[in-house]
């Protein structure tokens, strides 16, 4: 069974970075959109983001904000709206 591929998904990066992925997928034999695509369709499938996006080395204020979640602190909000409203205050 063929599957029209008929949406578009545009996105704007940087053309050094789009330089670069072009150059690494080459070895894959995969151009920019081919590698796109797989993106979504395992986003699509697992229902989740596919890499690890988390800072190999968190910075010192974000080490000092996970201690004091972990030691009970930090807030909590029902929603995002609550959060951003919290920032204005």
């Amino acid at each position: 069974m063929t599957v029209k591929q008929s949406a578009l998904v545009q996105t704007r990066i940087s053309p050094g970075i789009k330089r670069q992925a072009e150059k690494a997928l080459e070895a894959y034999g995969m151009t920019l959109s081919d590698a796109m695509r797989i993106f979504a369709h395992i986003v699509a499938k697992t229902k989740g983001f596919p890499l690890d996006i988390r800072p190999a080395n968190p910075n010192v204020e974000t080490v000092a904000a996970m201690c004091e979640l972990d030691a009970g602190g930090g807030e909590e909000f029902d929603s995002p709206k609550e959060l951003f409203a919290s920032w204005r205050k």
